[in-house]
């Protein structure tokens, strides 16, 4: 039967070097779980392994790449915990057709190639995330709403197949991550801060917030499934 712990659990999360996932990989690793840090670039992996610091793990993996990661998990020993927090921001502007199928690459065609591929210990769970886009999708970005929306279907489908693995799916909302980062700091203090303030909570979402709600998924053993709005009271 699965325990209330992930002391000496092991832990992959996929985008893992930066916001949410580094965030999920601190927790996990403060609650004594042997974390794997995955994702593109080997110098923010290293990065974020000595910001968590201890017996942090770190692998290169392009999830936009189905070979590479059926090829990973061939290689690997059964986890206990698997979280997909990949996703890269498209480039500004109108998107076109190619950068459409890399972002369903990143999003949607990654988390089908790790249930495919990934081998779960007894009592092992599986999340995803997504955003409230695919709830609520703003003016401009249809195609991605979709392809998250895709991703929250797959994964109630995916807890039946995969089962008595757990598979459920975190939808945050508005978050002061990294994904901000390309605006200048003051542009971007001053929309998060506007943002916050149409919020029932008066703020926008942290990446400790949405990684406290994973690690709830990775514990409760009757959680399978669900998707959690995590969004401040946006959607209310």
């Amino acid at each position: 039967m699965a325990t209330l712990t992930l002391e000496n659990a092991k832990v992959l999360v996929i985008g893992g070097s930066s916001g949410f996932g580094e965030a999920v990989g601190r927790h996990a690793a403060a609650a004594d779980a042997r974390v794997t840090l995955a994702s593109r670039s080997a110098d923010k992996l290293r990065a974020a392994a000595g910001r968590i610091g201890g017996q942090c793990a770190t692998a290169v993996l392009d999830v936009r790449d189905g070979g590479a990661i059926d090829n990973f998990f061939a290689g690997q020993e059964p986890f206990d915990h698997i979280v997909l927090t990949a996703g890269q921001l498209p480039p500004p502007g109108p998107l076109s057709l190619e950068h459409m199928k890399e972002q369903a690459d990143a999003r949607f065609w990654s988390a089908v190639h790790i249930a495919r591929g990934a081998r779960f210990n007894p009592g092992g769970s599986l999340t995803l995330v997504t955003g409230s886009a695919t709830l609520r999708p703003p003016k401009g970005i249809a195609v991605l709403s979709a392809i998250g929306a895709a991703v929250n279907a797959l994964s109630r489908g995916l807890a039946l197949e995969m089962a008595p693995v757990r598979v459920n799916t975190v939808i945050p909302g508005p978050a002061d991550t990294p994904l901000w980062d390309g605006m200048p700091p003051e542009q971007r203090t001053a929309r998060l801060e506007q943002i916050g303030k149409g919020l029932p909570l008066g703020r926008v979402g942290t990446a400790d917030d949405v990684a406290r709600q994973i690690i709830a998924c990775m514990l409760n053993p009757f959680m399978t499934g669900s998707l959690v709005v995590l969004d401040g009271g946006a959607s209310i």
